[in-house]
């Protein structure tokens, strides 16, 4: 008797020795095995609430390239990967294991399999060393805060007058002190972002709430006002298109990317904003810059990263993109990253709309 590729499929699931998650293309669970829902320690009432769960609010990367790591490999259909993650279970403990990208042809149609092997040792201290690392960071962010609010109010006083009249060249170097100690504080505030997103203590205001609304506002931002290039935008949903999302935060991670492709464009800018299979709402954009090479690009999400291809000083923090991947994946999505040397560069984000 020929099997159909469901039976096919749970029987290879069922003969595995890994915890094995069938994905879609959209990185949503399909149907995983027994061992997978042992290692996670699911009990069978929660067993069902996994069906549908995207792959960013499963896996955790300790490594900061892996989960951007699993997402590229689906996008771009390549072969087979792998890396380390963190999974958190059913009772809030931390596991970790090695994880493996497999594509398999069943029935004519290629099927995408996540396995996840059993930790070690060596790895739980690596990852250990990992957190301990961003507690001591937050910690010195946040005892940094004081001593920089009040060098700024210093600062601001001193270009008000306060103190007396300065000369001409005294006021400069002010401003462009004033301006580094603003840029200071935005890092600072960033990275404490970033630690409460990843430790999941990140207050978030969720509102149901229209796209264009949320769109304008971000285009409105201070720092794209006569700057840059012109932006083209291109709608192609419903006025009616909503998105459940914390509007400052959205607008924040929005912001930042419309800063960065205007900062890098030569001379235009676009935002085409796309709904596909009334599920999800496809924003990207698009500047007409120089690119970013291969090695540049993987690790465009990873904290602290800042290119020097250039070889030219660019005040960047290397925190910005990290805290966008980290905000859309509170909102149930994902960024993307598609460029290749003089030819541009897109960023595209994705995010599941609300049903009307």
């Amino acid at each position: 008797m020929k099997l159909d590729a469901e039976s096919e499929i749970n029987i290879l699931l069922d003969a595995m020795q890994e915890g094995v998650v069938e994905m879609d293309a959209d990185y949503r669970v399909v149907r995983f095995n027994k061992v997978f829902a042992e290692m996670l320690g699911l009990e069978a009432g929660s067993i069902r609430k996994m069906s549908g769960l995207v792959l960013s609010n499963l896996l955790i990367p300790v490594e900061e390239a892996d989960t951007n790591t699993i997402y590229s490999l689906l996008k771009t259909k390549e072969g087979a990967g792998s890396g380390f993650c963190q999974v958190q279970s059913s009772r809030n403990e931390a596991r970790y294991f090695k994880w493996s990208l497999k594509r398999i042809q069943i029935a004519g149609f290629e099927h995408s399999f996540l396995s996840l092997s059993e930790r070690t040792e060596c790895f739980e201290l690596k990852a250990a060393i990992y957190s301990q690392f961003e507690d001591f960071l937050a910690l010195l962010n946040h005892r940094l805060r004081t001593p920089v609010i009040a060098a700024r109010r210093i600062i601001n006083l001193m270009i008000e007058g306060e103190f007396g009249k300065m000369t001409e060249s005294q006021e400069r170097l002010s401003t462009i002190l004033s301006e580094n100690m603003n840029e200071i504080n935005r890092l600072m505030l960033m990275i404490m972002d970033i630690y409460r997103y990843r430790n999941s203590t990140k207050n978030l205001n969720f509102g149901t709430l229209p796209l264009e609304s949320i769109l304008s506002k971000a285009l409105s931002n201070e720092k794209l006002r006569g700057k840059g290039p012109p932006i083209n935008v291109q709608i192609n949903c419903p006025p009616e298109t909503k998105i459940k999302c914390d509007e400052n935060e959205f607008v924040t991670m929005l912001s930042h990317l419309l800063e960065n492709a205007s900062k890098f464009a030569r001379s235009k800018v676009e935002v085409h904003v796309e709904l596909k299979n009334e599920e999800k709402i496809f924003i990207s954009i698009l500047d007409d810059g120089k690119g970013i090479a291969e090695p540049d690009r993987k690790n465009l999400f990873s904290r602290f990263y800042v290119s020097s291809s250039d070889g030219k000083y660019a005040p960047c923090t290397g925190a910005g993109l990290c805290l966008c991947a980290e905000i859309a994946k509170a909102h149930g999505g994902a960024i993307s990253c598609d460029s290749a040397p003089e030819q541009g560069t897109k960023f595209q984000l994705s995010i599941p709309i609300v049903s009307c």
